[in-house]
């Protein structure tokens, strides 16, 4: 039976799907898409479904994204569905990339902002 249900959840995370779209209109780059997510924890013994759209804006080299994730699984009706925005700032220079996060409740109020500098070697 373990053996059917890690085929299952092994089956289900290879088909999570994801959709991107960049949008060149006057030298300015927009983005959009959609991410899906399942998966399975096994200290919880539970299943998840997410569903990530996001947008995003890029100017100067400085990308500016937004995106919300709802929860498949646990919608059960609609003032559930939209449980809050992220918002992200990055900028690359040479293998540093510096950025700020900032996250938002349903109730539009904001969190703490995190920003740092990330490198790649």
């Amino acid at each position: 039976m373990k053996l059917v249900a890690a085929t299952t959840a092994a089956l289900i995370m290879a088909s999570s799907a994801a959709f991107a779209e960049d949008v060149t209109v006057a030298g300015q780059t927009f983005l959009y898409g959609a991410e899906f997510d399942a998966n399975y924890t096994t200290g919880k013994a539970e299943w998840a479904l997410d569903f990530t759209p996001y947008v995003g804006y890029s100017l100067y080299g400085i990308d500016l994204t937004a995106e919300t994730t709802i929860d498949v699984l646990d919608i059960n009706d609609s003032s559930e569905l939209f449980q809050g925005l992220d918002l992200k700032a990055t900028y690359e220079v040479g293998t540093a990339t510096a950025y700020a996060e900032v996250g938002a409740d349903k109730d539009w109020s904001f969190g703490d902002v995190t920003m740092g500098v990330k490198y790649k070697f």
